[in-house]
């Protein structure tokens, strides 16, 4: 999965405000900085990548705010280990 800004933009909201206690929702503020494409896409991959992909609901994309953060820099680590020198 490649990362968009708006990905980046997301990551970096949540990281601003902090990760919740418990689960906690993207607001729909934080959910505008992404398309529904995106943030569709993203649900998906972060199933596939966590090992359960029957959990995804096309009609009811959601995820947990420390989801979002530790799909990110899992996608981020890995980018970096390709590109490394």
């Amino acid at each position: 999965m490649k990362l968009s800004n708006g990905h980046l933009a997301l990551y970096e909201a949540i990281q601003r405000r902090g990760l919740s206690g418990g689960c906690s929702d993207i607001s729909r503020e934080e959910l505008k900085l992404v398309t529904k494409d995106e943030w569709l896409n993203f649900c998906k991959a972060y199933h596939d990548w966590n090992g359960d992909p029957e959990d995804f609901d096309p009609k009811y994309p959601a995820l947990a705010d420390f989801c979002v953060v530790d799909f990110v820099q899992e996608l981020l680590i890995d980018f970096y280990r390709q590109h490394k020198e």
